[in-house]
């Protein structure tokens, strides 16, 4: 008899259990994606701290630094929409032809949605405005 177990309840040894094979292959799935996901954190907190910096920079009207700091983001994180937008928007800011030019290069190809567009037009000339069109208007 099992020393652990009071006298008088059942004191037969526990089997181990043999999990299924699909068990098995979804928890070593998301072990991987925990993994993973601790190897990116990293580069995307210092994505953010970098961001919060471009921002500041914004706020208190260092446009070149603001955008300078935005586009490093941009070169590491190249398919984050938002930082593309972010660095447009301190580069229409700047105001300079070259800025202005950089910017327009950034959104090249892109999509921008109407809270986009309220975003950016304000910090852009009429004249550069005008070279954006509608594609579909939204409601």
């Amino acid at each position: 008899m099992c020393q652990s177990v009071p006298e008088g309840y059942d004191s037969q040894v526990l089997t181990p259990h043999d999990y299924p094979l699909w068990v098995k292959l979804f928890a070593g799935f998301a072990a991987v994606l925990v993994i993973a996901s601790f190897v990116k954190l990293p580069g995307f907190l210092n994505a953010a701290i970098q961001l919060k910096k471009s921002d500041q920079q914004f706020d208190q009207k260092n446009y070149a630094e603001s955008a300078q700091i935005a586009l490093q983001v941009l070169k590491e994180n190249p398919d984050a929409q938002k930082v593309r937008l972010k660095a447009a928007k301190a580069l229409f800011s700047e105001n300079t032809d070259d800025s202005v030019n950089q910017a327009m290069d950034l959104l090249k190809g892109q999509k921008l949605d109407k809270y986009d567009w309220k975003e950016l037009a304000p910090a852009m000339s009429p004249s550069v405005q005008k070279q954006f069109k509608t594609i579909k208007e939204d409601d």
